[in-house]
């Protein structure tokens, strides 16, 4: 997909060509569009469930993304009020930003935590923030050659 962007002596045009080829990638998969709509998903199947993925962030899996300080990002400081808003005014609830943690023990998952399995993708960009090796006998861990989008 990058390859396109790969050379450096790239003029303004043909940079904007590279990305126009990079970004088809996952929104022309197909190579049968003429046009991208990036407000759409890849599989118009999926994109109800998706749009699901705001609603778990707000009842279990509060994230902080980013604090542009010592990361690729431009400096976004984390706004716990806002992103609660956010929430309310789309799902109509309260984050529950400790429910996960609460749940399932967080980092001493192992003092209470039974017959749970965790399944890694290997094509996951976030499978090296995941749980890798077997916590104990009946926490384990799986990794797959897929993707926690995938799998």
């Amino acid at each position: 997909a990058c390859e396109s962007l790969s050379d450096d002596t790239l003029d303004a045009d043909q940079v904007l060509q590279g990305m126009a080829q990079a970004v088809g990638v996952y929104y022309n998969n197909s190579g049968g569009l003429s046009c991208f709509d990036y407000t759409q998903g890849v599989n118009p199947d999926s994109d109800a469930d998706a749009n699901f993925w705001g609603y778990q962030y707000c009842t279990e899996m509060v994230q902080p993304f980013s604090r542009g300080t010592d990361d690729m990002f431009f400096e976004q400081p984390w706004d716990q009020a806002a992103s609660d808003a956010s929430c309310v005014q789309q799902w109509g609830v309260h984050q529950r930003p400790m429910w996960a943690t609460v749940n399932y023990g967080g980092r001493r998952i192992d003092h209470g935590g039974s017959n749970i399995v965790f399944s890694n993708g290997a094509l996951d960009p976030w499978s090296g923030g995941g749980v890798l090796a077997n916590v104990s006998e009946s926490i384990i861990a799986v990794q797959t050659g897929s993707a926690h989008h995938l799998d």
